[in-house]
């Protein structure tokens, strides 16, 4: 039953009641709160219709919000990747020029590229420290939250436990971890320079290095506050 034929029904209900007092005026009153009552409840359906819309609108919106804030974070940590292969090569053409010959016209032109991959890296480091994004350097004991372990060795220099080595950096967004860091700690109950398995359960090979060199480079030399410049 719509508002209207509920509306008359409740008019129809109290002429009927009215009709039995013998007063004019009562008998009109009833009729006005009959019709009052109808009036305020039709205005409580469209309020209730018009906030479950609005709850929809906003459930939207957060869905959204979720969605960007996924999207941004997976673009920052792509760039990150990046800046961690621009310095595995900066690294080795390095290691390159300092072998070559300066007069040699191959040597100078890598030295140019050389340059320009350098000022491309530091755009992207911008970008980075633009949008919030700043390098936590690991000490001490590592951090479930913050840190994934790579490998164990002993170390008489460390007590158990203990960081001995950053392998990569870790990350940090708005105060939110983007990227854990990568550490190497130290073993108890082994002897000196004895290497241990990794410790496969708590590696997490697409967060590996991907240097080919044995003892490769912590990415994004720099403390907590920001990113260095190379």
């Amino acid at each position: 039953m719509n508002s209207t034929a509920n509306l008359a029904a409740a008019e129809g209900t109290a002429i009927r009641m009215s009709d039995r007092l013998p007063d004019r005026p009562f008998r009109a009153a009833l009729i006005e709160i009959c019709r009052s009552r109808w009036e305020l409840q039709k205005r409580v359906s469209a309020l209730e219709a018009e906030l479950s819309e609005q709850t929809a609108v906003a459930r939207e919106l957060r869905e959204r919000i979720a969605t960007s804030d996924c999207q941004q974070r997976e673009l920052l940590k792509g760039i990150a990747m990046i800046v961690d292969d621009c310095d595995d090569i900066l690294q080795i053409e390095t290691v390159r020029f300092r072998e070559a010959d300066a007069e040699d016209p191959a040597a100078r032109q890598s030295r140019k590229w050389h340059r320009r991959l350098d000022r491309i890296r530091a755009r992207l480091v911008n970008r980075l420290e633009a949008y919030g994004v700043t390098v936590r350097n690991p000490v001490g004991t590592p951090q479930p939250d913050l840190d994934r372990i790579h490998s164990s060795i002993k170390s008489d220099a460390v007590s158990p436990g203990g960081i001995i080595k950053v392998l990569r950096k870790g990350l940090l967004w708005n105060g939110s971890v983007l990227r854990s860091s990568l550490v190497v700690v130290a073993a108890p109950g082994h002897a000196v320079g004895e290497a241990l398995q990794p410790t496969a359960t708590l590696r997490d090979d697409s967060d590996a290095p991907t240097s080919d060199t044995q003892d490769p480079t912590p990415s994004f030399q720099g403390s907590h506050e920001g990113f260095p410049s190379k």
